[in-house]
């Protein structure tokens, strides 16, 4: 399963809100009271989108944020790169257990899968620009459906469970990790 952090998760959707924004400014209350979460945690994300150049924030009674560049131009590996929580690495170093390396260090046969998959992902993400992402679920679906990848459309469902906007989670009650699974 690839997983994806509720910072990346919440960034993506925010940034989806900014593109349907258009020129419009979009103001960090606005999004934590659509969301259900709080200010400080959508302010952090805010904090790390606008140092990653994503996104820009005016000052001012009225200040709010807006995208950079264009959402035609903003692929969701430029989106996931920038809100990466920790740095996903992958080789013999990390899943050593107590050895100074990996037991399988020279002859790996699942070094080459993991490289491919990570290979795989970061193609299919950079194929779907943020304009995508602002229509319809079952347009999204229909845009990403011709991706040959590990994942089929027909196969994506929506959640079965969605939290209602007033049950707000508390920064505390947040997900740390939301799983995403790619068939």
């Amino acid at each position: 399963m690839l997983k994806i952090s509720s910072q990346e998760e919440f960034g993506l959707r925010f940034l989806v809100q900014l593109a349907k924004a258009g020129d419009k400014e979009v103001h960090l209350s606005d999004l934590a009271n659509k969301e259900g979460i709080s200010l400080i945690y959508v302010r952090k994300i805010f904090g790390i989108l606008r140092s990653k150049g994503l996104v820009k924030a005016s000052k001012g009674v009225n200040a709010g944020y807006s995208l950079i560049k264009n959402s035609d131009d903003i692929n969701l590996k430029e989106i996931f790169d920038a809100l990466k929580y920790e740095e996903q690495d992958f080789n013999c170093s990390s899943f050593s257990g107590n050895l100074s390396v990996c037991a399988n260090h020279g002859n790996c046969g699942v070094r080459p899968i993991i490289s491919l998959l990570n290979q795989k992902i970061d193609e299919f993400l950079s194929e779907i620009n943020l304009s995508q992402l602002v229509k319809e679920e079952n347009e999204v679906i229909s845009q990403i459906s011709h991706f040959n990848l590990l994942l089929s459309a027909s196969n994506l469902q929506r959640p079965s469970k969605q939290i209602s906007q007033t049950q707000s989670l508390s920064p505390k009650k947040q997900p740390k990790k939301s799983l995403v699974k790619l068939k």
